[in-house]
């Protein structure tokens, strides 16, 4: 389907998600109850050491998978639930399975702020972490809902199959699917910032309350029809899906790039201006974000004297002798405030002129599905769609 396209990006929540199934998947093959011989200060179980070693398998794993993105944590209920519903042993080795388990899973995300104090860089942590917890959403508020409403805009049918059938996991009260849910939808709500790949820890989930929705209701029809209905289902994803990575998204930077560094070739040509101070003088570059991705390979790689700054940089860029703009949509907004800062950036605006134009590809319609999740994509990734103008003032 297309939103299995989350799981190709490289994001933490697509490493983070093997981890978690793994774990959970550990927890499943316990087969049997775990007994504890206190007598002897040892584990025994009825399948040897084999329980035991998935028991520490899937509380290294989970913590790893906390490690790698802190939300994994609200994976704990589901996890503890499904060891504990394996084994029908009374409330003290129950508690004694949890406390075995716990250790791992509290021990390996630790290594993260343990490191941090041990190179005394304890408060630099604490810092990121409090502004990705409160401060961020003041800045970029975004809402689950919103997270929501882009993945419905990406896949409409796996997310509608996929809702519909937590709603009927509910009404079966299916504790696997609710404990994978619930717990991650109260982080994020009270969390107050949620991009739409944040999600992915759902998926398995999502996928599994479909998979469970169509076998119910297809359950008194006849094969045929059953058949139709999934393979319908699967027409529909592979056709989505083709569409999608059939289409090129990056010809339109891949240009860009590439006529960044022949402008900036010419930086030191003294047939461009007969004053050799700007000649020598460093080229400041100022965009958005996304152009922060790739100047290093402009200063490091090809050797261009070069720097970047964001448009919050605008002061420092005032000083700038050499300048190439690259203003987008957010950035048009800003100059038409009337404030201080509007001036600057007004005055930076002005100071250049247009030397390159680059349009995105007419073969697909933005606004259509299933491109408008390409539209969804590159703008949550700060990449412009439409046209992109490049100004400067040499």
């Amino acid at each position: 389907m297309p939103m299995s396209w989350f799981l190709r990006r490289t994001w933490l929540d697509s490493l983070m998600l093997p981890m978690l199934l793994f774990s959970i998947l550990s927890a499943l093959y316990i087969k049997g109850p775990i007994i504890f011989n206190i007598h002897r200060s040892r584990i025994k179980t009825n399948d040897g050491n084999r329980n035991i070693l998935l028991l520490l398998l899937s509380g290294i794993f989970l913590g790893l998978a906390i490690y790698t993105k802190a939300p994994a944590f609200t994976m704990i209920p589901l996890v503890a639930y499904l060891l504990l519903k394996n084994n029908r042993n009374d409330r003290k080795v129950k508690l004694k399975i949890l406390g075995l388990w716990f250790i791992p899973v509290t021990l390996v995300p630790l290594i993260w702020p343990v490191y941090t104090i041990s190179i005394e860089q304890y408060d630099k942590w604490w810092i990121g972490i409090v502004w990705q917890t409160t401060e961020r959403q003041g800045i970029e508020s975004r809402a689950l809902i919103d997270a929501t409403y882009s993945s419905f805009y990406i896949d409409p049918l796996f997310l509608t199959l996929g809702l519909a059938g937590l709603v009927f996991a509910e009404l079966k009260r299916d504790f696997l699917l609710l404990l994978w849910i619930i717990p991650f939808g109260i982080f994020q709500f009270f969390i107050g910032w949620t991009s739409y790949w944040h999600i992915t820890i759902l998926l398995p989930a999502l996928s599994i309350a479909a998979t469970v929705l169509i076998v119910n209701l297809s359950s008194r029809t006849k094969v045929g029809i059953k058949s139709i209905i999934i393979l319908g289902i699967v027409f529909f994803g592979f056709i989505a899906t083709t569409i999608l990575i059939t289409t090129s998204v990056t010809d339109q930077i891949i240009s860009l790039y590439a006529f960044l560094l022949e402008y900036t070739s010419y930086s030191n040509n003294e047939s461009i201006t007969t004053n050799s101070n700007v000649n020598d003088a460093k080229t400041t570059l100022i965009g958005p974000p996304s152009l922060e991705g790739f100047y290093w390979l402009m200063k490091h790689v090809f050797d261009r004297n070069i720097d970047f700054k964001e448009y919050d940089d605008i002061k420092q860029a005032l000083k700038a002798e050499k300048v190439i703009l690259i203003p987008n949509e957010d950035f048009m907004k800003q100059i038409s405030r009337d404030d201080e800062r509007a001036n600057q950036l007004k005055s930076i605006y002005n100071s250049t002129k247009m030397v390159a134009l680059f349009k995105i590809d007419d073969g697909y319609i933005l606004h259509k599905y299933p491109y408008n999740s390409i539209e969804i994509d590159m703008r949550e990734n700060r990449y412009d769609i439409g046209s992109i103008e490049v100004r400067a003032n040499y």
